[in-house]
């Protein structure tokens, strides 16, 4: 899966891509002009500010976006639609798991995408380090696909 604030960076780097993410919110808004250029891909929409109201599958939990405690709300109000899914770096993933967790929110609920820059394509466990317990269902490995500022995930077969 690709994702960039540009998206003919996306298109420069691969021109059918198997699956994308795009913002529908925020400063970077691009989801709508993404799922256009790439009508058969995987498409995956993001909201940075964690609005309840919004349409998108995912949540991004990172500073100056969602925090935790928005996470919590997003996914309590999206619970009952397709398994939502959390953004989150990996240093923050364990916290994150455990505050939904001691909020009533079962792992099993959601999908956890975590952001781990090795470089090297993985999918996050528990060897990846900063405390991490289990594994995730997609880890974004690199901001710099083929060479471009393009940040690109692996993720499980039962993403989309």
């Amino acid at each position: 899966m690709l994702d960039s604030v540009d998206i003919n960076e996306i298109a420069k780097r691969d021109p059918t891509p198997e699956a994308v993410a795009g913002y529908v919110n925020g400063n970077f808004a691009n989801y709508d002009a993404m799922v256009k250029r790439f009508p058969k891909a995987h498409h995956l929409g993001i909201t940075v500010a964690g609005l309840t109201s919004s349409h998108a599958r995912c949540v991004d939990v990172e500073p100056s976006d969602a925090t935790n405690a928005t996470a919590l709300a997003w996914l309590k109000a999206h619970e009952h639609k397709r398994k939502p899914i959390v953004y989150t770096s990996l240093s923050n993933a364990q916290t994150l798991k455990n505050y939904l967790s001691s909020h009533g929110v079962a792992r099993s609920k959601y999908l956890l995408w975590t952001a781990h820059y090795t470089f090297t394509k993985h999918i996050c466990t528990s060897s990846c380090g900063f405390g991490f317990r289990g594994k995730a269902d997609g880890t974004q490995w690199t901001n710099k696909s083929g060479g471009h500022n393009v940040d690109e995930s692996v993720v499980s077969p039962h993403f989309f």
